[in-house]
């Protein structure tokens, strides 16, 4: 396993960041442009809407799906992100491998 670098983690956390705030700026921006935002933001709306949205989930899923959900929502804001150069290289020898050897040898090696 590769050592963490915690400035590539730091810049990925601040795309987040960045990705998130210009969001809410150009979002909270467009229903300010068409007058009373006020209008748009209603607490008891958001609450049936939120919660029948995660009552669904809760009673579509088992616990351990949507614990392993989280886990990958955390990780993806927390794990470097992997440099293009890594992936394309994972991607092309997965792709020579499958050629090679077929598609089933791809579900063997990640059953590993």
């Amino acid at each position: 396993m590769e050592a963490v670098d915690p400035l590539n983690i730091w810049r990925h956390g601040k795309n987040n960041l960045v990705g998130v705030t210009l969001f809410f700026a150009l979002f909270c921006t467009g229903f300010a442009v068409n007058g009373n935002m006020g209008i748009y933001l209603n607490l008891s709306g958001i609450i049936i809407v939120l919660g029948g949205t995660f009552t669904a989930v809760f009673l579509a899923y088992r616990m351990e799906r949507i614990q392993i959900l989280l886990k990958v929502l955390a990780s993806s804001f927390t794990r470097p992100a992997i440099p293009a150069e890594t992936l394309v290289e994972i991607l092309v020898d997965l792709s020579i491998k499958r050629r090679i050897n077929g598609l089933l040898s791809l579900e063997k090696k990640r059953r590993r």
